[in-house]
């Protein structure tokens, strides 16, 4: 009887383990003293902490070094936040968050206090647009006729 009792215990703690592991799909974060943001990339969702207790979700757009947020929900709250009215809550939170590489950090760019450093940014390089040449266009085609052996 013990040994069925430890058999489930311990598929009752491996079962925890992979119910409440964090999410691995963050793409970029930002940690400050007593707010953070987090990034993911699966269903482009994102989690808000201000002042340490108040914890937003929802969906973000990421436009070059600018994140757009579309809140969903206020997941978790401290009693204060709980008190004021929910249009109060939300139209005192940032909706768009700049991305300044050079100072490792993300604030925000509509007036509301947010600025966290950057501590793991895993976002694609945006591509280098390269401007049509036809010289470089008729290279590339002799190139490829000479190794095919079709030289004109």
């Amino acid at each position: 009887m013990k040994s069925i009792g430890k058999i489930l215990l311990f598929v009752f703690f491996i079962l925890c383990m992979f119910l409440l592991k964090p999410r691995q799909d963050v793409v970029f974060e930002a940690i400050d003293m007593s707010q953070y943001i987090r990034l993911f990339e699966e269903d482009r969702d994102f989690v808000l902490c201000i002042d340490e207790n108040s914890t937003f979700t929802g969906t973000y757009t990421l436009k070059a070094d600018t994140v757009f947020l579309s809140y969903s929900e206020m997941a978790k709250s401290s009693l204060a936040v709980r008190n004021h009215k929910r249009s109060d809550i939300h139209s005192n939170l940032p909706g768009r968050l700049y991305i300044d590489e050079d100072a490792s950090i993300i604030e925000s760019s509509d007036g509301q206090l947010f600025t966290a450093e950057i501590s793991v940014d895993l976002r694609e390089a945006p591509k280098e647009e390269t401007a049509y040449n036809p010289s470089e266009l008729r290279d590339y085609r002799e190139q490829i006729l000479a190794f095919v052996g079709l030289k004109q």
